[in-house]
């Protein structure tokens, strides 16, 4: 389930329902996880493609995390975000993802 509230309550927006404790329904935004590069120096100066993580409600950028992963591990982040994707992973909850993604490298 995706946690982040519609803020402007835009009917046309993807939301998902959940009833809360009080039986009121909640709608929550989805979240789409799209893959940016960008080219970024070392410390020696030497240039290296890396990849961040950009989220979209709407084809609005909500969130942007930049430098997930450096030069050959473009795809395994792509299937990263092939999976945050299928299971609509909460904004809120990306960069825990990112944590446990970055521990099986």
């Amino acid at each position: 389930m995706v946690e982040l509230k519609t803020i402007c309550g835009n009917e046309e927006s993807k939301t998902n329902d959940e009833q809360n404790e009080s039986g009121d329904v909640e709608r929550y935004a989805q979240i789409d996880y799209k893959i940016f590069m960008q080219c970024q120096k070392d410390e020696l100066g030497v240039s290296h493609m890396c990849y961040g993580i950009s989220g979209y409600e709407n084809n609005i950028e909500v969130c942007r995390i930049p430098s997930v992963v450096c030069d050959g591990d473009k795809q395994k982040l792509e299937n990263f975000i092939e999976q945050c994707n299928k299971y609509r992973l909460s904004a809120l909850h990306i960069y825990d993802a990112i944590e446990d993604f970055m521990g099986k490298f």
